[in-house]
């Protein structure tokens, strides 16, 4: 009978190291930069010439166009920025659920094992071993059962049919006691220490007991505390619960049952030692836990490296897995400030120029507006309002692909993107403001 076995793979999920989709995505987000940043300053060249200036026209409609799309085009890219993630939490969290310790040391894989052949095993030695390093204080270890002939049976109007082992379970449908019923292949595994997986557990009040996959106790509708019963290689053969060996036990917690990261999946089911022992089929100890003693880290990292190097074993460190992590988060976050202050640069730039050279042409205007009595405060608010125009333009602009990036995640759009929109508003409303007030104090645009 084969098994269903499902097994994932770690580092497929999430990765320390720059991708190179993440080089790719920079790569391309830098030549949205240089594209506007390089294109805005030529296309605008023209219209500061001295002999557009001479003739004094008073606005370019276009030119003002092309910098509120540079400072709109910025602003979005700064805003794809700051969204973008490696996924350093998710791949803490995972390293935290498939070593629960400092360290561990494995062996083997469930979804080699599983097809037989030759299955390594911890051995009780180096076991020993292990517990008597320098600088350990505590070890768990799992054994697990490949004989494959462990099964659930259950009618199938008893079980749940939008779970997502439901599928599978039908598909192992057979005719037992005269009637069918749906099996689902298991690979048990124990540990001594079900305290540590189970801080409630009793084992003189609880008895038997096992952990299931949350979607499995789903597909069976099991609620903590209820009570199974799992069924060994003789049901099928005999078609009959009668005369096959068999185990009642109570389902003391339901969740992903991650062992380590190649000891993984739906198929597996810890239980106490008494209840693995009334099977048959050898355990294999594959799997061992490691806590270390305060300040004792490093001495028993080296001795369990060494150990696993020696027994042909997989040796895994916890916290120097989640630094890899932490450094890649630190410095992904100093790429992105880097090309966000790019970004913010260029576009200020262009829109300053922009401003600048526009109000330089109407300097004849002000000049006007100034002799007939209109007062500079007058003119500040006039070219703020202006100004207040083409933020709420460029802003909007903005706002509507933002609100696009913003679908399904969990943070409000508020807290995502409030200070880039915030930013793009106050440069377009200052900028006039600062530049008609240095005109008018160093006298460059008339004589007053």
């Amino acid at each position: 009978m084969k098994a269903f076995a499902h097994a994932y793979d770690a580092e497929g999920m999430v990765s320390p190291e720059l991708s190179w989709k993440s080089v790719w995505n920079t790569g391309m987000l830098f030549l949205f930069i240089i594209i506007p940043g390089a294109a805005g300053p030529m296309l605008q060249l023209q219209n500061v010439m001295p002999a557009e200036v001479m003739h004094g026209k008073r606005k370019n409609v276009r030119k003002q166009v092309l910098a509120l799309m540079i400072v709109s085009l910025s602003a979005i890219l700064i805003s794809v920025l700051g969204i973008q993630d490696n996924h350093s939490d998710e791949g803490i969290l995972f390293v935290k659920e498939y070593v629960p310790g400092d360290l561990q040391v494995t062996a083997g894989s469930i979804y080699e094992n599983i097809a037989g052949g030759d299955i390594p095993s911890i051995s009780d030695s180096v076991f020993q071993e292990m517990k008597a390093a320098s600088g350990v204080r505590q070890v768990q270890d799992y054994e697990i059962n490949y004989d494959r002939g462990i099964f659930l049976c259950e009618d199938r109007e008893k079980l749940n049919a939008d779970s997502g082992n439901y599928e599978s379970m039908l598909a192992m449908e057979q005719e037992i006691d005269g009637k069918k019923q749906c099996l689902y292949n298991l690979v048990l595994a124990t540990t001594d220490d079900m305290k540590t997986l189970a801080p409630s557990y009793d084992e003189k009040e609880d008895g038997p007991v096992a952990i299931m996959e949350t979607e499995l106790a789903k597909t069976l509708n099991l609620e903590i505390g209820d009570m199974f019963h799992i069924y060994d290689e003789q049901l099928i053969i005999n078609g009959s619960k009668n005369g096959c060996k068999s185990a009642r036990v109570k389902l003391l917690d339901a969740r992903n049952i991650i062992l380590s990261e190649n000891h993984i999946g739906g198929n597996l089911l810890v239980v106490d030692r008494e209840t693995a022992q009334l099977f048959s089929g050898r355990l294999y100890r594959q799997v061992v836990n490691v806590w270390t003693e305060k300040g004792g880290e490093a001495m028993a990292a080296s001795n369990l490296e060494h150990i696993s190097d020696t027994n042909g074993y997989s040796f895994r460190n916890a916290g120097r897995q989640i630094q890899k992590y932490v450094d890649s988060e630190h410095c992904q976050k100093v790429m992105h400030w880097f090309f966000i202050i790019i970004l913010a640069v260029i576009g200020l730039l262009v829109y300053f120029n922009t401003v600048f050279t526009n109000l330089l042409i109407r300097r004849n205007d002000f000049k006007i507006m100034y002799k007939i009595g209109i007062r500079k405060k007058e003119m500040y608010w006039m070219v703020m309002k202006e100004g207040l125009c083409q933020g709420g333009m460029a802003a909007g602009a903005t706002v509507i692909v933002q609100t696009i990036l913003s679908m399904g995640r969990q943070e409000s759009f508020f807290n995502i993107f409030a200070v880039t929109d915030a930013g793009v508003v106050t440069a377009c409303v200052l900028f006039p403001i600062f530049i008609l007030w240095y005109m008018f104090h160093k006298r460059m645009a008339v004589s007053w």
